[in-house]
Order: C-alpha cells, then sequence, then structure tokens
C-alpha cells in the first residue's frame, strides 16, 4: 500500500490504517478544493505535526503533506530539527528547502553573525569581566543562565556570550525579543514575545503581538536575509535580539522547524499571522501557476 507517511516497525497496522484513513479524508477534501485536482508538499525526513508552521501553511494553501516523493508535488522541504544534520545519502533530495542548512548550533549562529553583522556575541569566561549567558550548543535547550566571570568551571558544550540588554522600558521586570519569519529573500512576519524575567531565557512568552515591517531597520533586515542565505536556511524562524545600550542587533536562535504562530498572540491574530505566512510562501517558492 502506497502511505502517505513512513511508519515506524513499531507502529500497529490498525494505528496506521486510522492515520491513513484519517490522511485520506483530508486529502478528499483539498482535492475537492483544489478543482479535483491532486497538489502535494513533500516533507521529511520527520512529519510535521499540526502545530508547526508549515503544517498550517499547507492547509491555508490546499497541500497536502506528503512524507513519500509524489508527481504532483510543488515542493520539497527538508524538516529535520537536529542541531548538526549528516545527510548521508540524502542528496536525491538536494533541491529540497533547507538542505543544506546542516549546523544550527550556537557556536555556528555567532560565527556567521560575526560574519555578516561585523561583531558577535562570545566572550571568553576566563577573562572576562562581568557578567555573562552562559546556555547549550544545542538547538533549542532553552537553558540561559547568568554567570559571574572570570571563571575557571568552563564546559565545551556551552556557549558564553554577552549579556544584552533586551528589557521592556515600560514595564519592570519584562523582556522582549522578536522572532522573524524569514522565506528565502523576504520577511513576511516579525513577531514581537514578551517574557518575565524569570522566562527570559525560555521560549515561554505571556504576551505577543504581530509587528509593522519596519520595526526592524531594513539595512538590519537586509543583514538578517545574508545571515540566513549565509547558514543555507531557506525557511526559517530567527529569534532576534536589539541590545538597549548599543543599538546592536544579535540573531541568536535558528528554528528551522518553526511552531507556529507564538501561543500567546490572540486568537484573531493567529489567523492573520498564518495568512501572511501563506502568501508569504506563496510568493517565495511557489509558482502561481502551480495553484490555479
Amino acid at each position: 500500500m502506497n502511505y502517505r507517511r513512513v511508519y515506524s516497525k513499531k507502529v500497529a497496522k490498525f494505528d496506521i490504517f486510522t492515520k491513513e484513513f484519517r490522511e485520506l479524508l483530508k486529502d478528499l477534501k483539498t482535492w475537492i478544493r483544489n478543482g479535483f485536482r491532486s497538489k502535494t508538499i513533500w516533507i521529511g525526513p520527520v512529519m510535521p505535526s499540526k502545530k508547526t508552521t508549515i503544517y498550517k501553511i499547507a492547509s491555508y494553501l490546499n497541500l497536502s503533506i506528503r512524507q513519500k516523493k509524489s508527481p504532483t508535488d510543488k515542493i520539497l522541504i527538508w524538516f529535520d530539527d537536529q542541531t548538526k544534520t549528516a545527510l548521508g545519502t540524502s542528496y536525491l533530495l538536494s533541491s529540497a528547502l533547507n538542505f543544506n542548512c546542516v549546523d544550527i548550533s550556537k557556536k555556528n549562529v555567532e560565527k556567521i553573525q560575526e560574519e555578516v553583522f561585523g561583531y558577535g556575541m562570545s566572550v571568553d569566561p576566563k577573562t572576562h569581566i562581568g557578567y555573562c549567558v552562559c546556555k547549550s550548543d544545542e538547538n533549542a535547550k532553552h537553558d540561559g543562565r547568568i554567570i559571574q566571570c572570570p571563571t575557571d568551571n568552563v564546559d565545551d558544550n556551552k556557549v558564553y556570550q554577552v549579556v544584552i540588554d533586551n528589557h521592556d522600558k515600560n514595564r519592570l521586570d519584562v523582556y522582549f525579543d522578536y522572532r522573524v519569519c524569514v522565506m528565502g529573500c523576504s520577511i513576511p512576519v516579525i513577531y514581537k514575545k514578551y517574557k518575565t524575567l524569570e522566562k527570559r531565557f525560555t521560549n515561554d512568552t505571556f504576551e505577543a503581538e504581530i509587528c509593522a515591517e519596519n520595526i526592524i531597520p531594513q539595512a538590519i533586515q537586509n543583514l538578517i536575509i545574508q545571515f540566513c542565505q549565509k547558514i543555507q536556511c531557506d525557511f526559517c524562524e530567527l529569534d532576534v535580539l536589539q541590545d538597549q545600550n548599543s543599538g546592536k542587533w544579535f540573531v541568536i536562535d535558528v528554528n528551522k522547524t518553526p511552531y507556529g504562530p507564538p501561543a500567546s498572540l490572540p486568537a484573531s491574530e493567529k489567523k492573520k499571522a498564518v495568512a501572511l505566512l501563506s502568501n508569504g510562501f506563496r510568493k517565495s517558492f511557489l509558482q502561481l501557476s502551480t495553484l490555479q
């Protein structure tokens, strides 16, 4: 049977059947909406969950997600949330978006930040005087903490960076960062996400909003696009901070398998965000004729 997804041998046949049946019903609805034509999108090696941005974009654009290639595929996306990716024999998928983005470690993000922006965040914890942020080099750990330097207690699996002052001047103990959605050479959406002091280095927000396009200066947006081109990430979301003292901008994290829109965004704004993301995806990656 030609399944839409790739299943582990541990998955029971009945579970496979029920999942495939639900996918079949969804594909049928998509087929009808598309004028009785199949329009698919290949995503792998991991199947995106319903919480991911790409899942919501595909639903909005009436694209059926498959883990097995099909003649009706409009685009291919390499979907792998590993910090470092070993491509192995996957070069048959070299045309897939994000395929060449193989290292989103904090150390590599720092390296490319320096190359593109001309400055970075890294400090030597053994000689730095004052405070610094210590966090895992691995992606999505959200384990940042402020430590006192100098220190000899150094972990090679951690990165040590300057403390960026990103507090909200209008609210005590509130911090914010920008979530920048990048698709090719465009930025369709920028969110502003607010966090409490206790959650400053986590992904937990208590409030979020869609920002105006010019909230980040155009010159900085151009550098952000260059950053993505350098790290070879075509479809991603970046965590971007501006230091309130120096005015400098920093890319602190790259997410090539983004979830979104932010959970703390109002429901009406979430719908707006999905529309903006979907239209941005269509303009950046899909020829208009493929969706007619």
